[in-house]
C-alpha cells in the first residue's frame, strides 16, 4: 500500500511576500488534485509561520514566537477569513517594519476540517515545535 503526502503549506513563505501558510482554496484545489494519487494519500499541514521584515529578510516563527513577536504590535492579532491564519505588523528596535502571519490551534483545527470535507483523514503535521498549549489540546482531539 503507497502512503503519499502533499504538502499543503508554503502557499506564502520565504519565497514570497507575506501571507498565510495555506488557505481554505489552496487546500480545496490539492485535495482535488490528490484524487488521482494511488493508495491511501495524507495531507501535511505546517504550524508557525513566517515573519517578513521590509528589509527583505525572513524568517521562520513558531507559533509560540509568533505570538511573543505579537507583543510588539500596536493592535492584536488579526484573523484571515480566507486562511483561519493570525497576522499582525510590527516595528523592531531598528525601526524595521515586519509582517508576520502564523497559525495557531483555529487555524490548523479550520485547515484540518477543510482536508476532511474533502474525504482525506490522513494528517501529518511539519515543524511540531514551539506549539501554544491551546494548539497542543486541539491536536489531541484528533
Amino acid at each position: 500500500m503507497y502512503r503519499l503526502n502533499r504538502m499543503a503549506y508554503n502557499l506564502f513563505g520565504n519565497h514570497s511576500g507575506p501571507g498565510p501558510k495555506a488557505d481554505h482554496a489552496f487546500i480545496a484545489d490539492l485535495a482535488r488534485r490528490m484524487d488521482k494519487l494511488p493508495g491511501e494519500p495524507f495531507i501535511a499541514f505546517a504550524a508557525g509561520g513566517f515573519d517578513w521584515a521590509e528589509s527583505g529578510k525572513v524568517a521562520s516563527v513558531t507559533e509560540e514566537q509568533a505570538a511573543e513577536l505579537s507583543q510588539l504590535s500596536q493592535e492584536a492579532p488579526r484573523r484571515d477569513a480566507g486562511s483561519g491564519s493570525l497576522y499582525f505588523h510590527y516595528t523592531d528596535d531598528n525601526n524595521v517594519k515586519h509582517t508576520v502571519w502564523y497559525a495557531d490551534h483555529v487555524t490548523l483545527a479550520q485547515w484540518i476540517d477543510d482536508a476532511r470535507q474533502a474525504g482525506y483523514e490522513k494528517i501529518a503535521l511539519w515543524k511540531l515545535g514551539g506549539l501554544g498549549q491551546e494548539t497542543l489540546k486541539e491536536l489531541n482531539r484528533y
